[in-house]
């Protein structure tokens, strides 16, 4: 299916509005000299959602909490839809092929490329710790790296209109290092 499997850049959604939303007014939201915003992965699991197909769980640390709110209650719209937030989508796979989900899931476990831990969990982009390829060639994260999560260093203002390949970066504003 042509809905399954696109490219993307993995990312956590803080905010969705109206793509008629002026870019301008979305920077102003995101607070000035806002800091660089660690994100820990607790788990990867797989959702009923198209969006959401199969994700890493991220941690609610307070600081990507208060992110999320300040950010919307700047915005003129006040509709954060950011379901399950805050959360990184891995894969997007279509809502006809939804038994397709778990079994990506299973075969990530079974690789080694999502490795549980006693600190949350892993993420091998190389196919898994032994380096073992997946087999698969739509893989988004890139490729050889070993994730428990990562420092937010930017926020991305992007247009989600149309295809998930044809999402547009709009803007990108940089994180303060700490």
């Amino acid at each position: 299916m042509p809905d399954s499997y696109p490219r993307f850049h993995p990312h956590i959604t803080l905010a969705t509005v109206p793509s008629t939303t002026p870019v301008a007014e979305l920077v102003v939201a995101i607070p000035s000299r806002q800091s660089r915003v660690r994100v820990d992965f607790s788990d990867v699991v797989v959702s009923d959602a198209y969006f959401r197909s199969v994700l890493a769980v991220v941690e609610p640390s307070s600081e990507i909490s208060s992110l999320h709110t300040k950010i919307n209650e700047n915005l003129s719209t006040r509709n954060p839809q950011t379901p399950m937030f805050p959360h990184m989508s891995i894969y997007y796979i279509d809502d006809a092929e939804a038994e397709e989900r778990a079994r990506v899931l299973q075969e990530l476990k079974d690789n080694g490329t999502v490795v549980k831990t006693k600190d949350g969990v892993q993420i091998h982009t190389s196919g898994g710790p032994t380096g073992t390829p997946t087999g698969s060639e739509t893989r988004p994260l890139p490729h050889g790296d070993t994730l428990q999560g990562f420092d937010g260093v930017e926020i991305w203002v992007a247009l989600c209109d149309g295809p998930v390949e044809t999402w547009t970066v709009l803007e990108k504003v940089e994180l303060v290092q700490g």
